[in-house]
């Protein structure tokens, strides 16, 4: 079985992130316990465990965190969707993923500062 926890640690370590840990919901379905990962934990630079996979090349471990629920189209603290950033970033085979996967081709980024 696929472990969120460990693969959200493997990759902060990879990346030689800091991440800022908050706890999964828990639900409870009759008999069935359910433990839903929070995808929405962001590292000192606002990148989630789905972007930091995708940024270290990790693509089949973005799929599977895209699969378990992560956000195609978040946005970094700048307001830059991951689609804006792979672009930023000349990382051809991240941008060619997220479009395959539903990236918003049109989203809309201001950019406040120096832009490229």
């Amino acid at each position: 079985m696929f472990c969120l926890l460990c693969l959200l640690i493997y990759t902060c370590v990879l990346a030689n992130a800091i991440l800022i840990i908050s706890p999964a919901r828990v639900t409870t379905s009759g008999n069935n316990l359910q433990i839903i990962p929070n995808f929405s934990l962001r590292d000192s630079e606002g990148q989630t465990p789905f972007a930091l996979a995708l940024w270290q090349g990790l693509h089949d471990i973005a799929l599977q965190l895209l699969n378990s629920g992560a956000n195609v189209n978040d946005r970094n603290m700048s307001d830059a969707t991951l689609l804006h950033q792979a672009i930023d970033k000349q990382d051809t085979e991240s941008a060619l993923f997220l479009l395959e996967h539903g990236a918003d081709a049109n989203a809309k980024y201001v950019c406040s500062g120096l832009c490229i």
